[in-house]
């Protein structure tokens, strides 16, 4: 999986968001980036937790498969800035979003699928 299919599950995830949940997002894809450890950064995490809770089931759990989709790329991002290839970080990310997406809808997630099938059900 390369780094622009990764990115083209994201933007249709974020597609998939109303309103409320496409501005949660842009204010949690800032915080990846942020140190976790900083007094202010736990306080928009905080924020944002509250707000988050307050969404349909579908917005919450889109918001969850971004997320995981957003560690990917930004973990895959930083090992290819080191020489590495970065593949199986986007591979690990967009199967734990797929059985994300699986369990969300009450099926059984698969660990087993293929890279062909984890694209097809995160485009579903």
């Amino acid at each position: 999986m390369n780094r622009n299919e990764l990115a083209e599950l994201l933007e249709g995830e974020a597609a998939k968001l109303s309103p409320e949940g496409k501005e949660l997002w842009k204010e949690m894809e800032v915080l990846v980036e942020l140190n976790p450890e900083d007094g202010d950064t736990l306080s928009q995490q905080a924020g944002i937790n509250n707000r988050t809770a307050i969404l349909p089931s579908h917005e919450r759990h889109a918001l969850e498969r971004l997320t995981e989709l957003r560690a990917g790329l930004y973990n895959s991002d930083n090992v290819e800035e080191q020489g590495e290839s970065g593949e199986r970080h986007r591979v690990q990310a967009a199967l734990i979003a797929a059985g994300l997406k699986d369990v969300s809808e009450g099926r059984l997630a698969d660990p087993e699928m293929t890279i062909g099938q984890v694209l097809a059900r995160l485009r579903q």
